[in-house]
């Protein structure tokens, strides 16, 4: 990436957009910017502008774009329409989301929704330690990642 760039991330949903601009080393940092899904535009005088479409940002995700420019002249543009799911670089959590689409559409049992849950990786059911305080469509205590099921925290509202 080259210093002095400018990124403009337009949020899908509200055109909302915000710009920052890349520092000596290329790099950018765009703080604060709610979930949702967003254009990127990458632009510098001399060069081709680049967009990039479809950007899908998710609660505390950290996401890593990077813009290839190509020499040209100011009116040229180059559109990428589709992009590979993204790979946290940032961050060496492990940490999941279940989105909207899947709390609507998959069948739990008397709408229990701390089954969703059981869709993250490393969780796993625990029934032998003994019963839960969130214990409503069968679901026991939960270990995560080999820990005990004690040790896990759950405020129920």
């Amino acid at each position: 990436m080259l210093p002095d760039v400018r990124i403009t991330a337009t949020n899908a949903d509200t055109g909302i957009s915000v710009s920052v601009v890349t520092d000596a080393g290329g790099y950018y940092r765009i703080p604060g910017l709610f979930p949702g899904t967003y254009d990127l535009r990458a632009e510098r005088a001399s060069f081709a502008v680049e967009i990039r479409r479809g950007v899908v940002l998710t609660v505390s995700q950290g996401a890593v774009i990077t813009f290839i420019l190509k020499v040209g002249q100011v009116a040229e543009k180059i559109e990428v329409g589709g992009q590979a799911p993204p790979v946290e670089t940032t961050d060496s959590a492990v940490s999941g989301l279940v989105d909207p689409t899947q709390m609507r559409e998959l069948p739990l049992n008397g709408r229990d929704i701390f089954q969703l849950v059981l869709l993250q990786a490393g969780v796993e059911p625990t029934p032998s330690a003994g019963p839960s305080p969130w214990q409503k469509g069968n679901l026991a205590k939960l270990s995560v990642n080999g820990a005990r099921p004690t040790a896990n925290n759950l405020i129920n509202y």
